[in-house]
């Protein structure tokens, strides 16, 4: 341990130690001092700390600052730090007792020096009850009426008790900061390290399911409140509310894309904590929309619209899994730019605005176009089919983007794509697909279509296998004058649309 030559000026100051902190090890004391080493820095402008080991094993925490006083050992606040005026790591006076004692407790030396005077520490016998020993701090002059700062020697410190006290420190930690906010900052997790959360750059907790790290450097007054004095293992409660105000201020890409992408993870189970917090999700979704190539559904929106995914995929858009909460939210939501969050029904909307048609007259049809086409009215006969109002329609062109549909139903008309007049197979099956939905007017890829497609296609075996009638139990599905609507229709008066 350090010696030290009492004289006649030197003064012991009784630490008035009353409770040992048991659970404290070497690196929390020594997170203490770097931690007042840091204010110090921060409260002067003075150059960055140092941390040093020296070749006799010695280490020393080094600042620039104005230097420790003895009646910095009698407070137990600083005003200065209290203020918030600038912010600083450290909150209790008692900091630097505590330190002490565990610092004793554990056999490590302590020398402080500074302009004003040299600090060391001994177990004495207490003023007036000398038969009970309690830690004092022995100040003597100084050795350097000239220094800058203050000089903590350690002595006998393991090095890793050194390391695990840098570890609790932001400014030692390799995380980048990817985004800073009036709360506090958003800081990339270190791969395969759990997230960390930090209180004006000391951690005082880690999370293992948090998405990102995170340095609050605007704590609330409760939460000031919630920092034990320990300030290890800190509940969840404690800086909750602060990390949602934090992502709730975020704006830049690289944070809203991760956020973004990691609500749709929910549906694998493999969900960061954060965007389980509905105004956060719901927030990152509104300013990933402001991006323009996506679409946000939920996971039953894309089951049963499995051709509308289809067809925003390839439209370029990336499909978004947001959970049902989330996606209630965004219906008719706004971003912040004030356009209409792109969720799957404003996609449908979209799709019909740009829809187009051009349509082709039955005369203009090339001539072994014209021999499917005419053959329109076989093939419904056989599916004993008459639902329809509208017709059936020849266009060169389908949805903008989408020209590999051959079909579709609008509730008036079958729109059947021109190319696939090219063979009667083609033609037959997307003519029939469509009838089918027409019949019960329900979407691809559910159940209520298939067995409409499958009643269809069973009337149509009935028909071609010529079975008699009455002994099929087929729907019939002509109309009131007993003529198939195709003949009610006359496919030869049939007209251009408009």
């Amino acid at each position: 341990m350090f010696g030290h030559d009492e004289t006649t000026d030197t003064r012991k100051f009784d630490l008035n130690i009353e409770e040992v902190l048991e659970g404290w090890e070497p690196r929390h004391a020594i997170r203490e001092i770097i931690a007042n080493a840091l204010d110090e820095q921060s409260l002067t402008g003075t150059q960055d700390i140092e941390i040093r080991k020296h070749s006799d094993g010695h280490f020393t925490v080094r600042d620039w600052g104005r230097g420790i006083r003895p009646e910095h050992l009698t407070q137990n606040e600083n005003p200065e730090k209290i203020s918030g005026s600038v912010p600083v790591i450290g909150r209790f006076g008692v900091g630097l007792k505590d330190a002490l004692a565990v610092l004793s407790r554990r056999s490590i030396g302590v020398r402080i020096r500074s302009r004003h005077c040299t600090i060391t520490v001994e177990s004495s016998g207490k003023h007036g009850f000398e038969n009970i020993e309690t830690l004092h701090a022995l100040v003597a002059p100084p050795d350097d009426t000239g220094m800058d700062g203050t000089e903590v020697e350690l002595e006998n410190a393991d090095p890793r008790e050194m390391a695990g006290a840098r570890s609790l420190f932001r400014k030692f930690s390799e995380e980048e900061m990817l985004e800073s906010t009036k709360y506090g900052d958003v800081l990339e997790r270190l791969p395969g390290e759990p997230g960390r959360v930090y209180v004006n750059g000391v951690r005082v907790a880690t999370e293992d399911n948090f998405l990102f790290s995170y340095d609050i450097t605007k704590p609330t007054e409760k939460m000031r409140r919630m920092l034990n004095r320990e300030r290890t293992n800190v509940g969840r409660q404690a800086y909750t509310e602060r990390v949602k105000s934090i992502l709730m201020e975020v704006r830049k890409d690289i944070v809203v894309r991760a956020l973004a992408n990691d609500v749709g993870l929910h549906e694998v189970g493999e969900q960061h904590d954060e965007t389980k917090y509905t105004d956060v999700a719901v927030r990152a979704c509104k300013l990933l929309n402001a991006s323009g190539n996506v679409v946000f559904a939920t996971a039953a929106q894309q089951r049963q619209m499995s051709d509308i995914m289809d067809k925003s995929r390839r439209d370029d858009m990336r499909v978004i899994t947001v959970p049902d909460n989330v996606g209630g939210r965004l219906v008719g939501a706004s971003d912040e730019s004030g356009v209409v969050v792109r969720d799957v029904g404003r996609y449908m909307e979209e799709l019909n605005e740009r829809f187009e048609f051009k349509f082709v007259k039955p005369a203009d049809l090339a001539d072994d176009e014209r021999r499917v086409w005419d053959k329109t009215g076989k093939i419904l006969e056989l599916a004993n089919f008459r639902h329809l109002s509208g017709g059936v329609r020849i266009s060169e062109t389908m949805r903008p983007g989408h020209n590999d549909a051959n079909g579709i139903w609008d509730g008036d008309h079958i729109t059947i794509k021109r190319s696939a007049l090219s063979d009667l197979e083609g033609y037959a099956g997307v003519l029939l697909h469509e009838a089918a939905h027409a019949l019960g007017c329900h979407v691809d890829v559910t159940r209520e279509f298939e067995l409409d497609l499958t009643r269809l296609l069973g009337d149509v075996a009935v028909r071609a296998l010529r079975v008699p009638p009455g002994k099929s139990g087929a729907v019939d599905r002509t109309g009131t004058t007993g003529r198939p609507w195709w003949r009610v229709l006359d496919w030869r008066q049939y007209k251009h649309p408009g």
